[in-house]
């Protein structure tokens, strides 16, 4: 009896189930989010009666064939501060989402990764100096339970009068748990 072709078909099968393509269709969480709904999300810590962020997003079907199809996603990030000065925001921001294997050699497994960048009017604690944020994410969730982390760059220009002030910046580097969309923008 030959067992070549046997032991041939078996490589081929193990070498097809290891591509990114057959992990990411074998993960039934990472595959709902990418046939799209809306998903929703605890940012970083939130401290009751302090400072709550949650991000909703709203994920259409992806679509471009594998591997490594793409979804629209559209999303909208809510932020809010108890404290002093009390705070409050809604960025709109919008982007796109594959799974694929962690970016820059960085190590781990399958992962969705998720573009999000968006534009909105406010202030940076100053109501006598509003201005527009600019605000760019990388998301990286897990693909067997979506908790993951949000990594980016906010950026505050002034504007008054038609003038440019003083832009500031910030860093974002949080976790992000999936949450209830029932729970989204509580406070």
């Amino acid at each position: 009896m030959n067992k070549l072709p046997h032991i041939l078909s078996s490589v081929v099968l193990i070498a097809a189930m290891s591509s990114p393509a057959a992990q990411a269709g074998s993960n039934d969480t990472a595959k709902h989010f990418m046939q799209g709904g809306t998903f929703c999300f605890s940012q970083g810590e939130s401290i009751p009666g302090g400072k709550i962020k949650t991000i909703k997003m709203v994920v259409s079907k992806a679509v471009g064939g594998s591997p490594n199809k793409v979804a629209h996603v559209d999303a909208l990030m809510f932020g809010w501060q108890a404290t002093f000065p009390v705070r409050s925001f809604f960025d709109e921001v919008t982007g796109a989402a594959t799974i694929a294997p962690p970016n820059d050699l960085l190590p781990g497994e399958l992962q969705v990764q998720i573009a999000l960048t968006g534009t909105s009017y406010g202030t940076d604690g100053d109501t006598s100096k509003p201005g527009v944020w600019t605000v760019d994410y990388a998301a990286t969730l897990s693909t067997t339970d979506l908790s993951g982390r949000i990594t980016g760059v906010t950026v505050f220009n002034p504007i008054k009068n038609g003038i440019l002030g003083t832009s500031a910046k910030y860093a974002v580097d949080d976790a992000l748990k999936p949450i209830s969309c029932e729970e989204f923008g509580l406070h």
